[in-house]
């Protein structure tokens, strides 16, 4: 599947998994909930595989959450929020901790830390 770097059989392998750990931080987020689980306002990522394509879509193409709020029609706070809530979730069913690439360098003196063999620079400011 190219949206997010698995076979079907893959994602479909995943989802039990991520079911059980989704719940599992619903319970934690909530812990003196009144409703049950599943009361109240239901969001546009209804199901767990929305969930869990959602987060591996995210970092698939790693897009702005600019870009993520648009292709799912969210409004951005909501798209950031969301995989905030998710990629915990993700790594504990994967067992392991995803690194992301950092969105912003803040000086010229941090690129170059980060980037010690780069020789030119050009920046777009259109």
């Amino acid at each position: 599947m190219a949206l997010t770097g698995l076979r079907i059989s893959e994602f479909q392998d995943l989802v039990e998994n991520f079911r059980l750990n989704w719940n599992e931080y619903l319970h934690i987020r909530h812990p003196d909930r009144e409703r049950k689980l599943g009361g109240g306002r239901i969001g546009q990522l209804k199901t767990v595989e929305e969930k869990l394509l959602f987060a591996l879509f995210y970092l698939k193409a790693y897009p702005t959450f600019d870009v993520l709020a648009f292709i799912v029609q969210f409004h951005r706070t909501r798209a950031c929020q969301q995989v905030l809530m998710l990629l915990p979730v993700l790594e504990k069913t994967l067992g392991r901790k995803l690194v992301l690439p950092e969105r912003k360098i803040s000086s010229v003196e941090e690129f170059l830390r980060k980037f010690p063999d780069a020789k030119d620079v050009l920046g777009d400011g259109s």
